[in-house]
C-alpha cells in the first residue's frame, strides 16, 4: 500500500472536543475522518443568567475532551465503551458519498466542480506543509487579540482534510491532524427553524443583490443606564459583498428540498466558484465560513 493509498495516523494527542462517531466521519473544525468504533464526549453543561438591561448571558462549562488514553489503532477512534456500528453524525459537512462524487467529478473534469478544486489547490491554507500555532487562550478584541491565528488553522484543517478525501494524499491527512491534535477548543450546538433560516437568505441576499427590502424599526437599551437607542434603517455596510455561503443554501434548499428561492440561486451563480479561507481578505470576515461549496456542494 502506498503512502497515498494509507489514511493518516490519529495521534495520541487529544483530539478537539466532541469528537464522537461510529462507522462514519470524524467531524471537528470541518475536517473529517473515517472511523470504526466510538469516543464520546460529555456534553457541555449551558446556563442562561441575566445581562445587562435584561439581557441575557450565555454561559458554558469546559468541554469533555477525547482522551489520549482512547487513541488506538491507525484511524481508528477507540472508546473504552461498547463500540457502534452504523451511526450517522447528523451535524457533519460531508458524508462518504459526497467525497466519492467530488472525486468522481474532479477526476472527470466536470465543471464547475474543477474549478472549485482548482481553487482549493490554490488556496495557500490547503498545502500540506501549512504549521499549526496553537494558543492556551484565544483573544478577539481588546488587548492580546490573537484570534486571527486560531480561525487560519481551522480553514488549514478543513482544506487539508478535504484535499486528503478527495485525493487519498495522506500528506494532507496528516497535516489535518496534526492541526486538529494541537489544538483545544469548544463546540457549539445550532439550532433553528429552517424554513426561517430560507427566509432569512433570501432578504439578505435580496438585500445584497441591489433590491429594497422592507425594514422595521430596531428599539434596545444599554449602558450603565439603559438608555433607549433605535435604528430607524437598513445599514449599507458591506451590502453586495461576496462570502462563499450561498453554494451550501442553494444546493440545499433548491436542488434537494425543491423550494423556490430566486434571490439565493441568483446569489449562488454571482459567487461561483466559491473559494474558501484566504480567498475573501485578511479579516475575520473572510473565515466566517469555511467555503469551497462549489465544489462541495455541486448536485
Amino acid at each position: 500500500m502506498s503512502d497515498k493509498e494509507t489514511g493518516p495516523v490519529i495521534g495520541r494527542r487529544k483530539l478537539l472536543a466532541g469528537a464522537v462517531l461510529g462507522t462514519g466521519v470524524l467531524g471537528v473544525a470541518g475536517a473529517l475522518y473515517e472511523t470504526t468504533g466510538m469516543a464520546s464526549a460529555a456534553p457541555s453543561a449551558h446556563t442562561t443568567a441575566s445581562g445587562a438591561c435584561g439581557g441575557p448571558t450565555s454561559t458554558s462549562s469546559a468541554p469533555a475532551v477525547v482522551s489520549s488514553s482512547t487513541a488506538s489503532a491507525p484511524g481508528v477512534i477507540a472508546s473504552s465503551g461498547t463500540a457502534r456500528s452504523g451511526f450517522a453524525h447528523p451535524g457533519l459537512l460531508h458524508t462518504q458519498a459526497d467525497f466519492d462524487r467530488m472525486a468522481a467529478s474532479v477526476k472527470a473534469g466536470a465543471q464547475p466542480v474543477k474549478a472549485g478544486w482548482d481553487r482549493l489547490v490554490a488556496n495557500r491554507h490547503s498545502q500540506s506543509t501549512w504549521t499549526a500555532r496553537p494558543s492556551a487562550m484565544v483573544v478577539r478584541g481588546g488587548a492580546g487579540q490573537n484570534y486571527p491565528t486560531m480561525y487560519n488553522d481551522i480553514h488549514a484543517a478543513y482544506q487539508n482534510a478535504l484535499r486528503w478525501k478527495i485525493t487519498g494524499d495522506a500528506a494532507h491527512g496528516n497535516t489535518a491532524r496534526d492541526i486538529l491534535n494541537l489544538w483545544s477548543s469548544t463546540l457549539t450546538a445550532l439550532n433553528g427553524n429552517s424554513d426561517r433560516f430560507l427566509r432569512g437568505c433570501e432578504y439578505v441576499a435580496a438585500y445584497n443583490l441591489g433590491a429594497t427590502v422592507p425594514f422595521t424599526a430596531y428599539h434596545w437599551r444599554n449602558g450603565d443606564r439603559c438608555g433607549a437607542q433605535v435604528q430607524t434603517f437598513i445599514s449599507s455596510g458591506s451590502r453586495g459583498q461576496i462570502r462563499p455561503v450561498w453554494e451550501l443554501v442553494y444546493n440545499h434548499y433548491v436542488k434537494r428540498q425543491g423550494l423556490s428561492a430566486p434571490n439565493t440561486a441568483a446569489f449562488a451563480a454571482k459567487t461561483r466558484p466559491e473559494g474558501g479561507g484566504g480567498d475573501y481578505g485578511p479579516d475575520s470576515g473572510g473565515f466566517d465560513q469555511l467555503g469551497f461549496g462549489t465544489l462541495a456542494y455541486t448536485i
